[in-house]
């Protein structure tokens, strides 16, 4: 099926007031959107979401690609191993094969067996932490693969969770990563949830790390085209901080550059510029650069 026939059947088969953010949630992972290029596939996945329209979600896609009795319900009340102990052998398999070779999955289904493995793993060992450790890059020269390896199976996986924001939260880097930051967007603008709750959540995590990573963060976001978010996000950041400096009360991440305060004056102005101007504010951008610079 044609990109544009996929979008037109998902329109007619949805809430017009529904339709764009999920379309858009479908469309942000590759091997989602690639998925629902089957007839039969889309078929059934719209069969089923006339009874459960919880199926768009990813993770939800991914069981069904595989065809296998599992109920996302049940995965979601407890982080337990599956009892379907052979599935879970195989998918154990998948996930440790993948981190030894760092294939890139081909398809939906088996982006699903590897999360499921990921989960099964975390079930046995009762850490979150140990599963996003052993899929980091081994270096920085594989940061692209590795990130193209994960993508999906992270965000099937986080829909698999008792308490998915325990993932972000582990994911969620204290120095600049890039590959963290990635996967954590990733996995949040596939969700199909409302636009207004991918900002939230975004803004939650974006508000417990510096300043700058703020920054690169949202450029990101920015250069990835979605513009309406990062306005959003943006302009809720400054205006937390003109809210803190109107109570006296100074952001705990402007010291960039230890011992030099002017130094720090001069790059939190910059930051706050960068800010001003991803929010569409060009001439208080304008007016904090031309500061930064004096």
């Amino acid at each position: 099926m044609l990109a544009a026939d996929l979008i037109t059947t998902l329109r007619g088969a949805l809430p017009t007031e529904e339709s764009s953010n999920l379309i858009a949630a479908l469309r942000q992972d590759p091997l989602v959107w690639q998925s629902l290029h089957d007839d039969a596939f889309l078929a059934k996945v719209l069969k089923k979401a006339k009874t459960d329209p919880t199926v768009w979600c990813p993770a939800n896609l991914a069981i069904l690609g595989l065809g296998v009795e599992v109920s996302l319900t049940i995965l979601q009340a407890g982080l337990n191993p599956l009892s379907d102990s052979a599935l879970g052998l195989l998918a154990t398999s998948k996930f440790e094969e993948t981190i030894a070779t760092r294939q890139i999955p081909a398809t939906l289904s088996q982006a699903g067996l590897i999360a499921l493995g990921m989960r099964e793993s975390a079930a046995t060992t009762g850490s979150l932490e140990a599963i996003v450790e052993s899929i980091l890059p081994p270096s920085a020269g594989e940061y692209k693969n590795t990130y193209q390896v994960w993508r999906t199976p992270l965000t099937a996986f986080f829909g698999m969770l008792p308490d998915p924001n325990e993932l972000l939260e582990i994911l969620l880097p204290k120095q600049g990563s890039k590959i963290r930051i990635e996967w954590i967007s990733h996995i949040i603008l596939s969700d199909p949830a409302p636009q207004e709750t991918q900002v939230d959540t975004l803004y939650g995590l974006l508000s417990r790390v510096p300043l700058g990573i703020q920054v690169g963060w949202l450029i990101d976001l920015n250069r990835s085209g979605k513009k309406k978010i990062v306005v959003e996000l943006a302009s809720r950041i400054l205006d937390d901080r003109k809210n803190e400096t109107s109570k006296g009360q100074k952001p705990s991440d402007t010291a960039i550059f230890k011992g030099d305060q002017y130094a720090n004056r001069v790059m939190e102005t910059q930051y706050l510029a960068e800010l001003e101007q991803l929010s569409e504010n060009s001439v208080e951008a304008r007016v904090l650069l031309d500061l930064a610079s004096e």
